[in-house]
């Protein structure tokens, strides 16, 4: 069975951090980007 890989930008805080989170403890491959590192 394939996995979703996510995609997110603009994750550093707020709603994209969250949803990155959520998908995460779902077991979807996640690759996050801000412009800041945190």
């Amino acid at each position: 069975m394939k996995k979703a890989i996510i995609i997110g930008v603009g994750t550093k805080q707020g709603l994209g951090a969250q949803l990155a989170k959520r998908f995460a403890s779902e077991g979807l491959h996640v690759f996050v980007a801000s412009r800041t590192q945190s």
